[in-house]
């Protein structure tokens, strides 16, 4: 009996090592899931942020595409503007040329001048311009509202070419501003997730010497468009690294879900494998022991029961344990458990009582 008595609580204390250990394994696992959700609900929160950020990359290129048309467009005009210039200054001078060459035939003709016809000849050999016959006072004051239409004409195209030129150096700077902007963004975004310390360094830096050049240079020289194909291709190269970040931040992500998968998967292997806690070791007194043999060919102890009512008590101490052990596993098994109770309870008393 003391052997028999010695060996349970022997298998007892394994069985409670094992059970410890199963719990600690089980909190370690609960520990790790925890840890791995918060680091999916972070990764989460990033892609997101690295979405909005790329979304914000794109509108600020449109909106770059745009400004540069119309930079192209402005530029365009400000070429048709000069040609218009210079055509109107061409024919102010050969306005201005007829009313000298006019002018002096006047004077020629004239009668109070006496100049004689060999005098006036290495004149016209200079002018190189036919004879025409004295102008009229209507055609002196047609040609004069003519140059001075045509210097207001002047006037008004140096105004708009100005005021084009204006423009033109404040769209410069704007899209200088959404640069600096978009730069900003960006690297204030991505300082959050990972350290980019020489990537924000260059593009200020990029900056820096693009404001140098833009001083130097006026606006609307062929410098400025190279200089803004360059911010652009640098642009497209930060997109680029965008999306090779936030393919890397996606693949971590699958790579944690799929271990917080696994270890769900081991918890619940672990759950089903779980030993119960709690043992009963029972002794009946209404037992009859019949001997107890010392034969090296028997080392068991026999033991002779007497009566049915030990096979029922049996019976209902498994019936005990299965249920003990449903108990803690479901949660909706006490209820099914208390019910199973009341059945048994009542068709024990309809047995007794006759009735069934």
């Amino acid at each position: 009996m003391d052997a028999l008595t010695s060996n349970i609580e022997q298998r007892e204390m394994a069985l409670h090592a094992i059970n410890s250990q199963f719990t600690t394994q089980a909190k370690q696992m609960v520990a790790q899931i925890q840890t791995l959700e918060e680091q999916n609900a972070k990764l989460q929160e990033k892609s997101k942020e690295v979405e909005a950020v790329s979304k914000q990359n794109a509108k600020l290129q449109e909106r770059v595409k745009k400004l540069a048309q119309e930079k192209e467009n402005l530029s365009k005009k400000r070429k048709e503007d000069e040609e218009k210039r210079t055509q109107t200054e061409r024919e102010a001078a050969d306005a201005m040329d007829s009313l000298q060459a006019k002018d002096v035939r006047q004077k020629l003709n004239d009668p109070e001048l006496h100049v004689s016809r060999e005098e006036v000849t290495p004149l016209r050999s200079e002018e190189r311009k036919p004879e025409m016959s004295p102008p009229n006072t209507t055609q002196v004051s047609q040609l004069e509202q003519t140059v001075s239409s045509l210097e207001k004409d002047r006037s008004r195209l140096h105004h708009d070419l100005q005021q084009c030129l204006f423009e033109i150096h404040r769209r410069d700077q704007y899209i200088q501003q959404v640069a600096h902007k978009a730069r900003d963004t960006l690297c204030s975004r991505w300082s959050r997730t990972k350290p980019l310390c020489p990537l924000s360094s260059a593009p200020v830096s990029q900056s820096h010497q693009q404001e140098a050049l833009f001083t130097e240079v006026a606006p609307g020289a062929p410098q400025e468009r190279s200089r803004e194909t360059e911010t652009a291709a640098q642009l497209t190269d930060r997109l680029q690294e965008l999306e090779q970040n936030l393919s890397e931040e996606r693949t971590r992500r699958e790579a944690a879900e799929e271990a917080l998968i696994s270890a769900e998967d081991r918890l619940k292997l672990l759950q089903t494998r779980e030993v119960p806690r709690d043992f009963s070791i029972d002794m009946e007194p209404d037992e009859e022991w019949d001997a107890v043999s010392l034969d090296p060919s028997q080392p068991l102890i026999s033991r002779k029961v007497r009566g049915s009512a030990l096979l029922c008590r049996q019976w209902l101490r498994g019936r005990s344990l299965y249920f003990s052990r449903i108990l803690r596993s479901r949660t909706r098994a006490p209820y099914l458990f208390m019910g199973y109770l009341l059945t048994l309870h009542v068709l024990l008393l309809l047995c007794l009582t006759g009735a069934l």
